[in-house]
C-alpha cells in the first residue's frame, strides 16, 4: 500500500460522515421555529373578563364585635384555667373552654415535668387573628417574673357548644 487510503479507512470516514449530517438534520429539525433572538410573547386579553388573582385568598369574613369579644373572653377564661394546670397548681380536668381533644392531649402531657410552683404568670398580652368566621388563632404573651416572657399559641373555633379552644401549638 502506498500514501492511499484502504477501503475500510474509507468506509469509516463515510459512516463517520454520514452521522454528522444525520445529527446536524436532527438538530435543525428539533430548533425549527425557534429563535434565540427577540422572541415577543402577546397577550390577549377579554376587557370583559375580570382579571385572575393567583396565590392570594380573599380576606377572611370578619367577625362583628360581639362574636370577637366573646371570643377573646373564651381565650382568656382558657387561659385562667390553662395556666395554674401548666405550672403544676391544678390537674388538667379543670381546664375549662378547650374542647375534649386539647382536654385529653394535655392531660397526657401533665405528667412531664412543669414550671416550678413559685413562679406566678400573668397574661400581659393577647392578640387574636379571625382566620374565617369560625377559626380564630390567640397569641398569649405571658410573664411569670423569673423566666423571659413567652408565647402560648391556640385556636379557637365554633363548635356547636360555642367558642372553644381546639388546638394548642405548644404546651
Amino acid at each position: 500500500m502506498t500514501g492511499g487510503w484502504s477501503a475500510r479507512q474509507t468506509l469509516a470516514l463515510g459512516g463517520l460522515l454520514l452521522t454528522f449530517a444525520v445529527a446536524l438534520a436532527a438538530a435543525a429539525i428539533l430548533t425549527a421555529g425557534h429563535t434565540t433572538h427577540h422572541q415577543q410573547v402577546v397577550t390577549v386579553t377579554d376587557p370583559a373578563a375580570p382579571a385572575a388573582v393567583i396565590g392570594t385568598k380573599p380576606p377572611p369574613p370578619a367577625l362583628n364585635a360581639a362574636q370577637l369579644q366573646h371570643v377573646r373572653r373564651t381565650a382568656r377564661q382558657f387561659l385562667a384555667s390553662y395556666l395554674p394546670v401548666l405550672y403544676g397548681r391544678r390537674p388538667a380536668r379543670t381546664i375549662t373552654d378547650a374542647s375534649a381533644h386539647v382536654r385529653a392531649e394535655l392531660s397526657a402531657a401533665a405528667k412531664s415535668p412543669r414550671a416550678p410552683r413559685n413562679r406566678r404568670p400573668r397574661v400581659t398580652q393577647l392578640t387574636t387573628q379571625v382566620q374565617s368566621s369560625t377559626t380564630v388563632v390567640a397569641i398569649a404573651i405571658i410573664a411569670d417574673s423569673v423566666a423571659k416572657p413567652y408565647q402560648i399559641v391556640f385556636q379557637l373555633s365554633s363548635t356547636h357548644q360555642g367558642w372553644q379552644v381546639t388546638e394548642l401549638a405548644n404546651y
